[in-house]
């Protein structure tokens, strides 16, 4: 019935719906059915359209018909999905496709979304995952990946792991990821935790990515922090574009900092620039 529809979104749907439902039944035979339709852009539509749901059954069944897209930005997509739910259902299985995969940009594509997957019951095991990647970005983007969720559940393992982290630039990224996850979920906590970080470009990273969320908690605690950024142009930006963003917030409260704020010279006049408008 949905076949016969006319081409179009309500078709589209139509057939997303049945091709999810039959793949939760009978999931060989849906996927049997597919792989027989045409190729072309009608049959990478119809993969797309469940392959979450048969990566959720029979990841397998979805790497199979992922392989048959014909486009290769949909494609990326669909092993992503399929990657992402594979790392959740079996570590060990999603870790040995990867692993197997010898085309560089696949691999790119789906390592990240692995780890991703084995990090919402494993997180430390999927940082510690990640860090064995032989490829610097797809490392670096992995282990992005692993930190936000162990920040979630246990920012303090996670602040410490990342605070270990030999690679300077990922430990930068790393640190400013939990911090930032970390303030979302418990800002007291978090701020408490951040005093102990040593001035220096992993402090001044964790400042730049909290400092518009902890506009909203503590202002004046933020307008401090930011002013602490070592790196002089850097810190003159951070609090030209917070000052600029809490007098969006609150106007007067922005104002009055800024009148008593101790402030180099250039940064100064860019301040009372704006507080003029």
């Amino acid at each position: 019935w949905a076949g016969e529809l006319a081409a179009g979104p309500l078709r589209s749907q139509a057939m997303e719906t049945v091709l999810g439902s039959w793949a939760r039944s009978d999931a060989d035979a849906a996927a049997e059915w597919v792989e027989g339709k045409p190729e072309g852009l009608e049959r990478d539509r119809l993969v797309e359209g469940f392959i979450q749901n048969l990566a959720e059954q029979h990841p397998p069944n979805a790497v199979r018909l992922a392989s048959l897209i014909t486009s290769s930005e949909m494609q990326d997509q669909a092993l992503r999905q399929i990657a992402l739910a594979w790392g959740q259902q079996d570590a060990a299985a999603a870790r040995a496709w990867a692993e197997s995969q010898i085309d560089p940009g696949i691999q790119k594509a789906i390592w990240s979304s692995v780890v991703l997957g084995i990090a919402q019951h494993e997180p430390q095991a999927a940082a510690t995952l990640a860090l064995t990647l032989p490829d610097k970005n797809t490392r670096n983007a992995a282990v992005r990946s692993a930190i936000s969720p162990w920040a979630n559940h246990h920012p303090t393992e996670a602040a410490a792991w990342a605070s270990g982290l030999e690679d300077l630039e990922l430990r930068k990224t790393a640190v400013a990821s939990v911090i930032s996850t970390w303030t979302q979920n418990d800002p007291d906590a978090a701020l408490q935790w951040f005093e102990s970080v040593p001035v220096g470009e992993i402090r001044d990273e964790a400042i730049y990515r909290i400092s518009d969320r902890m506009l909203d908690v503590d202002p004046l605690l933020t307008m401090r922090l930011i002013q602490s950024i070592t790196d002089e142009k850097r810190r003159a930006d951070q609090i030209v574009d917070t000052f600029t963003n809490w007098q969006q917030r609150d106007p007067a409260a922005a104002t009055q900092w800024a009148a008593g704020a101790d402030l180099p010279t250039e940064t100064r006049r860019r301040i009372d620039e704006l507080a003029r408008r």
